[in-house]
């Protein structure tokens, strides 16, 4: 997990169809585990699926505004990676993230 620290990765987490707390692939208990080796984790979607705690909740008016907003959590993070179901592709691209379906990221997992 230092790895990924040190390369300043930022994931930014929807909630509902993305962790496993709301019926998506994601272990949330992962989330929590990269963010406690210092990978800062952001959720940018208000939901009741967030259980709380760990990663850090961004609570702004649109879904771009909190991917913007949450890159203050790493301004030196040279690899942003938005991790959601939505589809929401334009408003990743252009808050400077890479979308990354939920799938795809629970299966690069090794925690």
């Amino acid at each position: 997990m230092a790895d990924l620290a040190q390369m300043h990765v930022l994931i930014a987490l929807d909630i509902d169809g993305t962790v496993d707390t709301a019926y998506g692939p994601v272990p949330f208990a992962a989330m929590r585990q990269l963010a406690d080796a210092g990978v800062p984790v952001a959720v940018v979607s208000p939901s009741s699926g967030w259980p709380g705690g760990l990663p850090t909740f961004i609570g702004g008016p649109t879904r771009a505004d909190n991917l913007r907003a949450s890159r203050a959590l790493a301004p030196q993070a040279a690899m942003r990676l938005y991790i959601s179901d939505n589809k929401d592709n334009v408003e990743a691209q252009l808050a400077g993230f890479a979308l990354v379906e939920p799938h795809d990221f629970a299966a690069m997992l090794r925690i």
